[in-house]
């Protein structure tokens, strides 16, 4: 949760901002309470993750990796964390 947040502020976008850009994004309303909650309290929802790294720019890879440090390519860590099928389309993003 604490990169969430560092993602966002990266982003120079404030809550309700990164609310609305998310919204936009994937076609519903995601308020900014909803999204201060996965900044805190729980995780982002799988099928908005992919809007949060293309709003924030941050690379999925990177994002979802349990240490920063470790290639999750290499390492197996975002297998096991969202399965092959995810992967293969997650090494498909450019940087």
């Amino acid at each position: 949760m604490a990169r969430t947040k560092a993602a966002r502020e990266d982003a120079r976008l404030n809550v309700p901002e990164m609310a609305q850009a998310l919204s936009e994004a994937v076609g519903r309303t995601i308020s900014a309470d909803t999204y201060r909650k996965w900044e805190s309290e729980s995780l982002i929802p799988h099928d908005v993750i992919l809007a949060f790294c293309d709003v924030t720019r941050i690379h999925p890879s990177r994002f979802l990796a349990k240490d920063e440090q470790q290639d999750p390519a290499i390492t197996g860590g975002l297998t096991a964390l969202v399965g092959n099928d995810v992967l293969a389309l997650l090494e498909r993003i450019p940087l």
